[in-house]
């Protein structure tokens, strides 16, 4: 069976996670690993399983806005 790969931007997460689970979708969620984050709590009670892909500074690149306003990507994985 194929999952969709979902990658949400940060800010959208919480409500991409609601209708995963109103509509009951199997998916793979690419989020960081960010345990302060109440929708991080919710994913890791939805019985989710995780796999680290990297730092967030070696696989995600910066917007246009971060990059005109000359900031880098919050470290993390």
């Amino acid at each position: 069976m194929e999952l969709p790969w979902i990658h949400s931007p940060i800010l959208l997460l919480p409500a991409v996670l609601m209708k995963i689970k109103e509509e009951q979708i199997e998916a793979m969620i690419v989020a960081p690993l960010w345990p302060g984050q109440i929708w991080f709590t919710e994913l890791v009670n939805e019985n989710a399983q995780s796999l680290m892909l990297g730092w967030s500074n070696e696989i995600l690149e910066p917007s246009i806005s971060l990059i005109k306003k000359n900031l880098k990507l919050p470290p993390g994985k």
